[in-house]
């Protein structure tokens, strides 16, 4: 099964996407100097500045099932199950399930993050939220009606701001926001009276720090969402080992459990807040676990003696393929276990295309097809479980703020399973790509032709 087919699709105009064929929903989106290209007859690719540009392939973990309605805070969101509530930075709101907003909270002095709701009452955290740090930090005890009733003093355990807050067995749970994402995630456990119990930390960086908690009770899992489109679910031990990363088709804030099926989510820059689907999706990433193929067409223009990355996975480099500092073809898959990183031999020829197919089958094989040819020597071993990831980059590594690739990119393919020798040739002759190399006249029927390779130019027609 094709879990990404970005190959012979033109750009979809409206949105400006490289179109996924595969109908899994990874369309590419280009950002920065990152502009479409027509390769040859039916082939949209990429050119790439080497400075700023990259396109993503992503697809959400998340559905929203509609029902959800405008509002003014930007916060965090409870819910009783009958009534909803929000806040923004200084104040909170009721809202009935329709989005009519029935009362507003006194304004306070402080900033309030994240909102829970539990046996009959809304506890918010709230914090000085200062970046050069600060130990004034409380939870605020509302009644239904917004009236405050208590304020619990937690400054002892927090650096910068208290920003997220859920309940569950009988204990809360306090998360750290921050002003950047250098941070291993923080959660701080107390009782119901707010005597401290714990710190966690959880071994991921959320940007920002966490700016939404809670507790999927029809999953038994907790959800913690991050300063931007990423979330993940880790379970209640908050175990690193049993993190499982998801995408948001939205920038996230702060979420409220309503029942098995669905959790309500604040949407800050639209200004909503939405309903959705507590079930996730299932991405591309969750379907090449135990094995994939990955092929695509570059063709280098520039950047010599730096690192120029052809394709990487983000959160993790499962997937990765890059022209090295020496200049040379590499590619890394990295484990749980044993992760391989190999620089082959290949000095990719400026302004010549090239094909490069990566072949990995979990505890078995990793292999590298240049231009149809397996590079024996570079055969690795992998063992333990791919790591996980998200998002695939093209033109640049996983963080996307350096190591760029100058040049064209075209026809990114990923299969959920190992293709033999004879399929990767077979596939590469079936590009539009390789038949303008060789001056055949392009046909949607594939003819075998002869394969000839020469040092300047691997093609000759």
């Amino acid at each position: 099964m094709k879990v990404l087919d970005l190959s012979y699709h033109p750009l979809d105009c409206r949105s400006g996407r490289w179109v996924d064929l595969s109908r899994k929903g990874n369309h590419g989106t280009p950002y920065g100097g990152a502009r479409p290209y027509m390769i040859a007859p039916g082939v949209m690719g990429y050119w790439f500045d080497g400075s700023s540009g990259y396109v993503d392939c992503e697809n959400a973990s998340l559905r929203v099932i509609g029902g959800g309605f405008p509002r003014a805070s930007d916060q965090g969101v409870a819910t009783d199950g009958t009534y909803i509530y929000t806040a923004c930075r200084i104040q909170l709101y009721k809202h009935s399930m329709n989005g009519d907003r029935i009362k507003a909270s006194p304004i306070i002095d402080w900033h309030i993050g994240g909102i829970t709701y539990h046996d009959g009452y809304i506890y918010a955290a709230v914090s000085e939220c200062s970046s050069s740090g600060t130990t004034k930090h409380w939870v605020y005890k509302y009644d239904t009606d917004l009236n405050k009733v208590a304020e619990y003093d937690i400054g002892d355990y927090f650096t910068i701001c208290a920003g997220a807050i859920a309940y569950y067995d009988n204990h809360f749970y306090v998360a750290e926001s921050y002003f950047d994402g250098g941070h291993y995630d923080r959660i701080v456990k107390f009782d119901t009276s707010f005597n401290y119990m714990e710190t966690i930390e959880v071994s991921h960086k959320c940007m920002y720090g966490v700016q939404g908690i809670e507790y999927i009770a029809s999953k038994n899992l907790f959800q913690i969402n991050c300063h931007s489109q990423q979330f993940y679910r880790i379970n209640t031990s908050f175990d690193s080992s049993t993190i499982k990363i998801g995408l948001s088709p939205f920038t996230l804030q702060d979420l409220a459990y309503l029942n098995d099926s669905v959790s309500i989510y604040n949407n800050p820059v639209a200004g909503r807040v939405e309903f959705v689907d507590n079930s996730l999706l299932q991405t591309f990433a969750d379907l090449i676990k135990e094995e994939y193929t990955i092929q695509t067409w570059f063709n280098v223009m520039g950047g010599a003696g730096t690192r120029r990355f052809i394709f990487e996975s983000y959160w993790f480099w499962a997937i990765s393929c890059e022209i090295s500092g020496n200049n040379r073809l590499k590619y890394s898959i990295q484990t749980d276990g044993t992760s391989v990183i190999k620089e082959t031999d290949r000095l990719p020829s400026y302004g010549a295309w090239h094909c490069v197919t990566i072949v990995y089958k979990q505890d078995n094989y990793s292999k590298i097809f240049y231009d149809g040819i397996e590079l024996s020597d570079y055969t690795g071993a992998p063992s333990g479980m791919l790591k996980p990831f998200f998002i695939l980059r093209i033109g640049t590594y996983r963080y996307a703020n350096g190591r760029w690739f100058k040049g064209l990119i075209a026809q990114p393919v990923i299969e959920n399973r190992a293709w033999s020798e004879a399929e990767i040739r077979e596939n590469m002759y079936r590009s539009p790509i390789y038949r303008m190399l060789r001056g055949l006249p392009h046909s949607q029927v594939y003819i075998r032709v002869p394969w000839k390779q020469t040092q300047g130019g691997i093609y000759v027609p």
